[in-house]
């Protein structure tokens, strides 16, 4: 049995808030019909979903894919088919990283899709946001975390800012997801918030 994952932040240890030694609940990942994905935490909402295959698919690519489209759809407000989709390699540094869907109105919602056998986990924000998915090792516990965090973490960085060096106008806030099965697997996401400019003196 694995023991309670201590989430890690961008914030040390040592911040007050208990930074990377925080103990935070898993953020739930319902199953993608279901209603009240939405969590708001740190003012930066992000809408996790599941879906289980069945294994009964004739066509699993074309059904996760429609997963995503029906979940960005309903974030968009906006019909499926309308979305222009951007998943393409970043032109940047040719990696992918914040995919984006954007709505007839310009509405842009990212997101993010990891796969493990039958479980597909989702995730859209309106900012930067990335999945990680990795396999629990049943001899060494807790070691899937990291890999995990570091998976999502490349994916929730903004293109052009991934061929600069890090600033402090950005934070990336990460968490861990509770997503059935979870038995073997370990799944993180982490999402960038800007942070507003500083007033300038007088």
């Amino acid at each position: 049995m694995l023991f309670p994952d201590p989430t890690p932040h961008s914030r040390p240890a040592t911040h007050p808030d208990g930074g990377w030694g925080a103990r935070r609940p898993r953020l739930p990942a319902p199953p993608l019909d279901a209603a009240g994905a939405r969590c708001d935490e740190d003012s930066a909402p992000v809408t996790l979903r599941s879906l289980v295959l069945s294994g009964q698919e004739e066509d699993e690519p074309r059904a996760i894919r429609a997963g995503l489209l029906s979940l960005l759809g309903t974030s968009s407000a906006a019909a499926p088919g309308d979305l222009v989709v951007d998943d393409g390699p970043c032109p940047y540094c040719a990696r992918h990283h914040a995919l984006v869907a954007t709505s007839p109105t310009g509405r842009r919602t990212y997101f993010a899709v990891v796969r493990h056998t039958r479980l597909v986990v989702y995730a859209v924000s309106p900012f930067p946001v990335g999945l990680g998915l990795a396999v629990e090792d049943a001899d060494h516990p807790g070691r899937a975390r990291r890999p995990a965090r570091l998976r999502a973490q490349r994916g929730s960085v903004s293109r052009g800012r991934c061929v600069r060096p890090r600033d402090g106008r950005v934070e990336y806030l990460v968490r861990y997801v509770e997503a059935e099965p979870s038995s073997d697997c370990v799944v993180s996401v982490v999402w960038e918030v800007p942070h507003a400019p500083a007033p300038s003196g007088s």
